[in-house]
């Protein structure tokens, strides 16, 4: 291949100067001269300053971070400088950067009784759930402490998920008083399953529909969300060009989760959809990649995740762009979040 004569990348070339050979698993890797570096991003202009929202750059983790808590009109409700808007749909194209915005929330338009656990207990308390994803704390032979997500789905009921949560809480506060850490429930099959340590094993609940099942904490969200346009179906979705009873379910959905969970490297979608988070509570901790070749992408996963295997064993291939689950999360603090992709 001929070398990359672009001096930032562009989106529409790389496919002529940057296919190098897939990752073998006969090898641990790729010769550095048929795993060319691709050029830099190309730069943005200068941060607006309208007054109306306040932007910050950090160069070196390629975060940008608008405050948007100033954008109201002479009326007192939400407005976005044309500027800011132009700005921020820019920088929301672009995945060789992370953008970070603030104040797209109306927190006095938020309804607390329905952001509780509670609310979830008395709506959903008597109702089987099956996408809680369990993680336990383990000690390697070095000494080390890691998570790892065992036993694949775990199936039980919202209510006793929210008491799960609550004696984890008092357990990690230390207000137990030497009683047992362990927790009992029965899963749909009606089984009984039991978790030893409610300190070590962290359940993450994924994928809650909270149009179909929590329709008032629905409603009170879209109230509250100042920018609809970036919604499924907005006006800055693609969506908005297919019948709303055509269009496959794209969220938003709900995550709750203690500290400890996370998802695998993935490209939502398959590459073909962008994702909004917005966290409610709690920290939600992403690690992104900028834009690269497919081949490239494989590289990086077999770099990032060490599937190289030992040395009488050929690796075991990590497929997160195909296969894996989606959403990169890593969590300190109970963790309440939205996803949704257009």
């Amino acid at each position: 291949k001929k070398d990359d004569p672009n001096s930032f990348y562009v989106e529409e070339e790389p496919h002529l100067y940057h296919t190098p050979p897939l990752p073998s698993f006969h090898s641990k890797g790729v010769p550095p001269e048929d795993l060319k570096r691709i050029p830099l991003p190309p730069p943005f202009d200068d941060l607006p300053k309208t007054g109306k929202c306040e932007w910050s750059w950090d160069g070196e983790k390629r975060i940008i971070l608008a405050n948007f808590s100033s954008s109201v009109s002479s009326s007192n409700t939400f407005a976005m400088d044309p500027k800011d808007e132009a700005f921020f749909l820019q920088m929301m194209e672009r995945n060789d950067l992370t953008l970070i915005s603030e104040g797209l929330v109306s927190v006095q338009s938020l309804n607390p009784d329905y952001w509780k656990p509670e609310y979830l207990r008395r709506v959903l308390g008597q109702e089987y759930y099956h996408k809680f994803r369990r993680f336990d704390t383990v000690k390697t032979k070095k000494g080390f402490e890691k998570c790892v997500e065992v036993d694949g789905m775990v199936s039980m009921k919202v209510g006793d998920y929210i008491q799960y949560l609550e004696k984890r809480q008092d357990y990690l506060q230390g207000v137990m008083d030497g009683a047992d850490p362990s927790f009992a429930f029965v899963n749909h099959e009606g089984q009984p399953k039991t978790l030893k340590n409610v300190g070590i094993s962290a359940l993450y609940m994924i994928d809650v529909d909270i149009n179909r099942l929590l329709p008032k904490l629905s409603s009170n969200f879209l109230e509250s969300f100042r920018y609809h346009g970036v919604l499924p179906g907005g006006s800055h979705c693609m969506l908005n060009s297919v019948t709303s009873t055509a269009r496959p379910f794209m969220g938003p959905n709900m995550y709750v989760t203690p500290p400890a969970a996370f998802t695998h490297f993935h490209q939502d979608g398959h590459g073909t959809v962008d994702s909004g988070h917005l966290c409610i509570s709690g920290y939600n901790e992403v690690v992104m990649l900028r834009r690269l070749t497919e081949r490239h992408k494989k590289h990086a996963l077999m770099t990032l995740t060490g599937n190289f295997g030992g040395k009488k064993a050929l690796p075991t291939y990590f497929d997160g762009l195909y296969q894996e689950p989606h959403g990169d999360r890593l969590v300190s603090g109970n963790l309440s979040s939205f996803e949704w992709s257009c």
